[in-house]
């Protein structure tokens, strides 16, 4: 995009007399890996069996929309039923999204028992449960 953009102000704008140079450093390559058919099913069920109900809720809105663990275990006042969306306020990069809501995220999330306010999720004993401890 940049050396196209250099080109035209060269060329076609004659805003430069020649079009520089540019080496551009290549990006990191991240690893990415979805969970198979299988995964998923025996994450689900070992959540299920898991003592701590809200296990099942949490993983269910990790898998469905890309959340890391902090950002899943959102408050109320960030998910806007109305727009089927997860605010989120601040991120790893450090700016504001919106994540979209799937059906099935959206019924994880409306269907908590409880008062609706604060932290979606409760439980004191999430990071034991995330790790498998608990």
């Amino acid at each position: 995009m940049l050396r196209h953009l250099l080109k035209v102000a060269c060329e076609e704008w004659s805003v430069v007399s020649t079009t520089p140079r540019i080496r551009l450093e290549r990006e990191p390559q991240g690893r990415l890996r979805w969970l198979t058919e299988d995964e998923e099913h025996r994450l689900t069920e070992a959540c299920r069996k898991s003592r701590n109900s809200e296990l099942i809720g949490i993983v269910t809105v990790a898998l469905e929309t890309g959340l890391r663990q902090a950002a899943a275990l959102v408050d109320v006042d960030r998910v806007d039923f109305s727009r089927n969306v997860i605010r989120l306020e601040v991120t790893k990069s450090g700016r504001r999204r919106e994540v979209p809501m799937r059906q099935v995220v959206y019924e994880a999330l409306s269907n908590l028992p409880g008062p609706r306010e604060g932290r979606i999720w409760t439980g004191t004993n999430l990071r034991k449960s995330w790790t498998g401890r608990g």
